[in-house]
């Protein structure tokens, strides 16, 4: 008769309560109650309206609703009152993985640790985050053999440390090539950056940068083709502000220009940053931003400005993610050559392996912004269509 009445019960339990769906990624997170309903004359009536028992409530609501904006608004409200209960921040931080802000789950994550520094799950968690940081990863995992008692995992555990050890030279690299139907030809960057160390946040590099480019000399305007070793310098905040400065012998392979070759000075810096608004399992809507300021002294000292932008829409299947977007480009040279003076926008599809291997394809339309240099136009014509296929690698 109990279990007649029990299962009566379950059935008339509502979908939502039901339905709890757990953490995205990890597993044996701190079980969190089912969601209460919080309405707005709770708080009218409540008689301390900021307690932490009532955000919690409506953060943990929310998260299991999916309505992420809300979720978060109320996290950040119960954080402010800095609760003594320990897995509101451990929760915190898998809600903010959930979200794709993985920067900040680690953060989230670490702060917990210093309290609870042998919390089996959150240094799980944090082995699996830090992916290629082997100098943190090896740290992780001598932790966990300390204190788990899982024999599989103190085999994994102790296999990634003999396999692996921390040096101090790390590396960058990138490869790029794409086809451009307007003038059809190819263009190819291949770049490698050695890093030797890292002293207060700054790393000297060691490296080299070839450039193809299979329209070089036409009408003697383009300034690819060559090869530039180099020495150098690297400084990077929160990987959202980069700065390389650069020293080093600007060979050209296909001499046009005689007096762009030898040594040369180069500054770049760059800010990149992402926005991502989940929407659950139909993706995300995202917006990117890259912005780029380049000196030169091999040409004239001179001094580009390039901002790109992508708004659209993202969608992971598997190891795979899909990003339709809007491209715009503009592009600004204190110079003011016709091919480095104009601005893109038009539609972009880009598909991504892992997070190292991107093929794009994209259809512009371009407009050149004019020329002071007494250069002729070399194209006839102060606006185009383009078409563009290729890949990049970069890790």
């Amino acid at each position: 008769m109990i279990t007649l009445v029990m299962l009566l019960i379950l059935s008339q339990t509502p979908q939502s309560l039901k339905e709890v769906p757990p953490p995205q990624y990890y597993k044996n997170v701190h079980l969190r109650r089912p969601p209460v309903r919080i309405y707005k004359k709770l708080f009218k009536a409540a008689t301390n309206p900021d307690s932490v028992s009532i955000y919690g409530d409506s953060a943990y609501y929310y998260w299991n609703k999916k309505n992420y904006k809300k979720a978060k608004y109320f996290f950040e409200k119960l954080m402010k009152f800095k609760p003594a209960a320990a897995y509101y921040y451990t929760d915190y931080g898998y809600f903010l993985l959930e979200i794709g802000k993985t920067g900040k789950a680690i953060k989230m994550f670490k702060k917990v640790l210093k309290k609870f520094p042998y919390n089996e799950d959150l240094l799980l968690t944090l082995f699996d985050l830090y992916e290629d940081n082997v100098k943190e990863k090896r740290k992780i995992a001598e932790r966990v053999l300390k204190v788990t008692l899982n024999d599989s995992i103190r085999q994994v555990m102790t296999h990634y440390l003999e396999t692996t050890h921390y040096t101090p030279f790390t590396y960058s690299f990138y490869w790029g090539t794409y086809y451009t139907a307007r003038e059809n030809f190819v263009d190819s960057d291949t770049r490698l950056n050695i890093y030797l160390g890292n002293l207060w946040g700054i790393k000297p590099l060691v490296g080299v940068r070839f450039l193809y480019d299979s329209r070089s000399g036409r009408t003697n305007i383009y300034e690819d083709d060559h090869i530039f070793t180099y020495l150098g310098l690297a400084w990077s905040w929160h990987y959202l502000i980069s700065v390389f400065a650069y020293y080093g012998y600007y060979k050209r392979v296909k001499i046009w220009k005689p007096v762009m070759e030898g040594t040369n000075y180069q500054l770049l810096a760059f800010l990149s940053k992402d926005w991502i608004h989940s929407m659950g399992k139909l993706g995300s809507l995202i917006f990117s931003l890259y912005s780029e300021i380049n000196y030169e002294k091999r040409v004239d000292n001179n001094v580009t400005l390039d901002i790109e932008t992508n708004t659209g829409y993202q969608k992971k299947f598997g190891k795979f993610t899909l990003e339709p977007s809007i491209y715009f480009k503009f592009l600004r040279d204190r110079r003011k050559l016709y091919y480095n003076n104009l601005s893109e926008i038009g539609p972009e599809i880009d598909l991504t392996y892992v997070y190292w291997l991107v093929f794009f394809t994209k259809l512009v339309r371009g407009y050149y912004a004019g020329i002071e240099s007494g250069e002729p136009n070399p194209y006839n014509s102060n606006s185009y269509w383009d078409f563009r296929i290729g890949f990049y690698i970069a890790r």
